[in-house]
């Protein structure tokens, strides 16, 4: 007989996990992660991206637009761990917007401009492989 699955399993420890704490400020993250390993409670950190994507807290993480670092604690630590992260100079927020990194100005300048360009580029592609086609066809 085969066994039939309702829904995937998850691993008990990720299962009972509930975030706490989202940022797009490394130091932010940095903080509440050392006043929680002082109180001894357990945590996980992680890093996720605007388009969806969530990785365990990399090596060197950088900060960008669209990069916001989570605290994750188990459900029954999360009173404790709330209690703790209260104590920290910044607010403890769970929506941070795309620029929380708090780039300058002439840093958010940049980006939008790198961003045109790389789109401009992106769309004259298309447009230069779609006209391309166009004089092909016209030739035969």
């Amino acid at each position: 007989m085969q066994e039939q699955l309702s829904a995937p399993l998850k691993p008990k420890f990720m299962a009972d996990m509930i975030t706490l704490f989202r940022t797009g400020q490394l130091y932010q993250i940095d903080m509440a992660d050392q006043a929680l390993n002082s109180a001894k409670i357990p945590h996980f950190l992680r890093e996720e991206m605007s388009s969806g994507m969530r990785i365990a807290m990399p090596v060197s993480p950088s900060m960008g637009p669209g990069a916001w670092f989570v605290l994750l604690v188990p459900e029954e630590h999360a009173e404790a761990a709330r209690v703790v992260l209260s104590e920290l100079p910044f607010e403890i927020g769970m929506n941070p917007d795309v620029w929380d990194c708090q780039p300058t100005e002439a840093k958010r300048r940049r980006w939008r401009i790198y961003l045109t360009i790389y789109l401009l580029v992106i769309f004259g592609g298309i447009l230069a492989y779609c006209l391309y086609g166009m004089i092909t066809d016209l030739r035969r």
